[in-house]
C-alpha cells in the first residue's frame, strides 16, 4: 500500500508537520504523574486535598493530564464528592475558556 498524497477526501490540508509541535518547559518543581489513569487520579485528589478546588487549565497545563474530566469522573465513581462550577480563565496562550472548576466537600466520604 502507498502512503497518502494530501489529506483525506473533504478534508483540508492545513500545512501541519511535526515541525509545528513545541514543548515547553514544566514551570513546576513537582514530579509530573505517570500517564496511568491511576496515578492521575491519586495526583488530583492529593491537590484537591490541599488545595480545595483545582480548574482543567491548571490540571491540565501544570499538572500534565490532559482529560481532567475523566479522572474527577472516575473519582466521583469511587465515592469523592467533587462539585463542578463553570468559569472562565485565560490558558498560556491567551485564549479566553469555560473550563470546569471542581472542588472537593470536606464531608466527602468515600465508597
Amino acid at each position: 500500500m502507498g502512503m497518502l498524497n494530501g489529506p483525506a477526501p473533504g478534508k483540508q490540508d492545513l500545512g501541519l508537520n511535526n515541525d509545528h509541535c513545541q514543548t515547553k518547559s514544566n514551570a513546576l518543581n513537582t514530579k509530573k504523574p505517570s500517564p496511568h489513569a491511576n496515578a492521575q487520579r491519586k495526583a488530583i485528589l492529593r491537590q484537591l486535598q490541599k488545595s480545595q478546588c483545582l480548574t482543567t487549565l491548571f490540571i491540565r497545563e501544570k499538572m500534565g493530564i490532559m482529560h481532567p474530566a475523566a479522572r474527577i469522573m472516575e473519582l466521583r465513581q469511587m465515592g469523592y464528592d467533587i462539585l463542578l462550577h463553570w468559569v472562565f480563565e485565560t490558558d498560556v496562550a491567551g485564549t479566553n475558556h469555560r473550563v470546569g472548576h471542581y472542588v472537593l466537600r470536606q464531608e466527602s466520604t468515600r465508597r
